[in-house]
């Protein structure tokens, strides 16, 4: 048994790899993430939602409404995100940022419901953030200075 979930994982990674990041909707994917699939390529895969980016880069954020949303560092060293709600689950969203892959993402959450701060390394070994506001919007660039939302 242990044996075919082996070769089960292997190629859920391979398939995972053929796909890489994208915007395309994905609704029809699971509504969380699944478990993280180092490949033997160096990349990371979630086992669900798929995707490529650097193991080690990623936060994993419990949203208010019970759904994941995930944030990580796609090989181009953009910053990825991808959600799930109700309605079912988003594509890859590119958050723009060149961020290093280590220390990869720092989220901080806010006492709000929704609001949160994602922060990266750039490729200037500066911290740069984007803010989530409760309203939903987004703070529309990386802004240089990592932040601890007090709000």
């Amino acid at each position: 048994m242990q044996r075919f979930l082996r070769r089960a994982a292997v190629v859920v990674a391979a398939a995972a790899a053929a796909v890489g990041t994208s915007a395309v909707p994905a609704v029809a994917n699971p509504r969380h993430p699944g478990l993280i699939l180092e490949q033997a390529t160096g990349w990371c895969t979630y086992l669900n939602w798929q995707g490529r980016f650097y193991c080690g880069s990623h936060a994993i954020w419990l949203k208010p409404d019970g759904w994941d949303q995930v944030f990580v560092v796609g090989p181009d060293k953009n910053v990825y995100t991808k959600w799930a709600s109700d309605s079912g689950v988003s594509g890859w969203l590119n958050m723009g940022g060149i961020c290093k892959p280590n220390p990869g993402i720092v989220v901080h959450f806010w006492l709000s419901d929704w609001g949160l701060t994602v922060n990266c390394k750039g490729s200037d070994n500066r911290w740069y953030h984007r803010e989530r506001y409760d309203d939903g919007h987004w703070d529309p660039q990386w802004l240089r200075g990592e932040t601890y939302p007090s709000a």
